[in-house]
């Protein structure tokens, strides 16, 4: 193997690395409209029916949305990073009832990394998708 496609391989892998540390284009803005957009928080949150699905915003917050219409951005860690947190993966959330709460609640990474959620707040769904479609055509 030649020198040049050496260091061609060892650059595609540095670049694939950062590409899967790094989250994906537009996702701060994500995080910052859901936090504009998230009630107050609450201790504990029953889910009627199976997790719709699952956004990683960042290394310390989660997007659950429980139907296409309701949602609860979860704070892991009092917002430090939770290793493993990967935006290519799905989340576990681990809990012992059909409920999330902020008293035993967590996120397990895709290295099995239990990050404890210390903050549940209900995402209000229409104004989020307003202010997402006003950012994107360039309105504020």
């Amino acid at each position: 193997m030649s020198l040049r496609t050496t260091a061609f391989i060892l650059l595609a892998a540095l670049a694939a690395t950062a590409a899967a540390e790094a989250p994906p284009s537009g996702q701060a803005e994500r995080l910052a409209l859901a936090t504009a957009h998230a009630g107050e928080p609450v201790q504990r949150v029953r889910f009627l029916r199976p997790i719709h699905r699952s956004e990683v915003l960042d290394e310390s917050h989660v997007l659950v949305w429980e139907s296409l219409s309701k949602a609860w951005l979860l704070e892991l860690r009092n917002g430090k990073p939770c290793p493993g947190l990967d935006w290519g993966f799905a989340v576990t959330i681990e809990t012992q009832s059909d409920s999330i709460n902020v008293d035993n609640g967590y996120v397990i990474s895709k290295n099995d990394v239990r990050c404890r959620i210390t903050s549940l707040r209900e995402l209000d769904v229409p104004a989020f998708r307003a202010a997402e479609a006003a950012q994107a055509s360039g309105g504020t």
